[in-house]
């Protein structure tokens, strides 16, 4: 179950559910809208309202990551009824259903929550960047405004309670990194968390391994990719890597950056391609002609598209926070950086690099990311949950 069936959590559930059901495992996909509300806003206008309250109304301007407070007051009809399986796997509900409404539906039922980010054990944020609050009671939340502040010190009780009802509950977080922060809240203290990575969608594996791993990269139309659902989200950081592009593209001038997704044309420049959005398949073709995807985020837990550029043989620079660290170590390719120098330095790196070493160094990542990441793999290690 998760509200979108689009993002992050609603390709991992969608993943899931078609690798379960081909299996032989009968599931289902209960979802509330199809895209997301910056894509699709009157598809959910409820939502959309109150989504816009906590942007601006009751998130204090100078915190950068999101938050669901009134959004997370608002229930919504689903596609399906969870209450007709024998398990109910949650990702995202944010907008679903009230938190401490969930012990009093399902609490009788087996329940796996697979978490995205921090918000189901803090009281407001989705990534809290440095506060520490969800340790003890959100109190004093920096990540709103005054008015607000006992809300979420609320808010986080309610799901301490709602937590508490539920008898047969399994945690599952994406990344080390996640697992540790849950494992020290109020939230989830003293549970433990089982570390599953997310599946890669089968699109993104070659149709043909023999063949198809020699044709990718022949035909590169960029050198750098930045991937983001708002290229304009101060969180994701993308001018950072626009800011180091075009001190490259003074030294190689064929160097190309292409920006995908919604926003970002305040990064027009020279050598820069505003691509917009684009489905899946067509993300897929733009991950094998790029060589290297930079992920300047202040703020991820495991995004799915670095495991999707490594699908493709596309390596990674991200930034040193998050579970995206743990993603290169798994793969054995890709960087890491700390800073705008080092970031910089990392990309003159990859920009430096003949395209005979590029390609040489994508048939073993491909291999990594079906190795660890196919939805086949994934899916046998959630079996152990269910049946657990």
């Amino acid at each position: 179950m998760s509200f979108s069936r689009s993002g992050g959590a609603g390709s991992v559930a969608q993943i899931l559910v078609d690798q379960q059901n081909s299996s032989g495992r009968e599931s289902r996909f209960a979802y509330s809208i199809e895209k997301n509300l910056r894509a699709e806003p009157f598809s959910a206008p409820r939502h959309t309202i109150a989504a816009g309250l906590d942007e601006y109304l009751v998130k204090q301007p100078r915190f950068t990551a999101p938050i669901s407070v009134l959004r997370d007051e608002v229930s919504s009809r689903l596609t399906a009824d969870p209450s007709q399986s024998d398990i109910v796997h949650l990702h995202n509900i944010n907008g679903v259903l009230p938190v401490e409404k969930m012990g009093k539906l399902w609490g009788h039922k087996k329940i796996i929550w697979t978490l995205h980010d921090m918000n189901p054990f803090t009281g407001a944020c989705h990534y809290s960047l440095d506060c520490q609050g969800f340790r003890g009671n959100c109190s004093n939340c920096p990540a709103v405004r005054t008015l607000f502040t006992d809300t979420v010190t609320s808010a986080l009780a309610h799901k301490v309670g709602a937590f508490q009802e539920i008898k047969d509950l399994s945690i599952v977080a994406p990344s080390t990194w996640l697992a540790e922060l849950a494992a020290d809240s109020a939230v989830f203290q003293g549970r433990e968390i089982s570390v599953i990575a997310n599946p890669c969608g089968v699109e993104f594996f070659p149709t043909n391994p023999t063949a198809e791993p020699g044709e990718i990269g022949h035909r590169e139309a960029y050198t750098f990719c930045v991937v983001a659902q708002n290229l304009s989200d101060g969180v994701k950081q993308v001018n950072d890597a626009v800011s180091a592009f075009a001190k490259i593209h003074h030294k190689h001038p064929q160097a190309t950056m292409a920006l995908v997704g919604g926003g970002g044309e305040e990064f027009a420049g020279p050598g820069i391609s505003l691509v917009g959005r684009v489905n899946r398949s067509e993300l897929s073709t733009l991950l094998s002609r790029t060589r290297c995807l930079i992920s300047p985020s202040r703020a991820e837990n495991a995004p799915l598209v670095i495991v999707e550029a490594a699908a493709r043989g596309c390596r990674s620079v991200v930034r040193e926070v998050g579970g995206m660290p743990e993603l290169i170590t798994r793969l054995g390719a890709g960087m890491t950086f700390r800073d705008s120098q080092e970031l910089l330095q990392q990309m003159t790196h990859i920009a430096d690099e003949a395209p005979s070493a590029t390609t040489q160094r994508r048939s073993p990542l491909m291999a990594a990311a079906q190795a660890h990441f196919s939805p086949a793999v994934i899916t046998s290690q959630y079996d152990e949950l269910y049946d657990s």
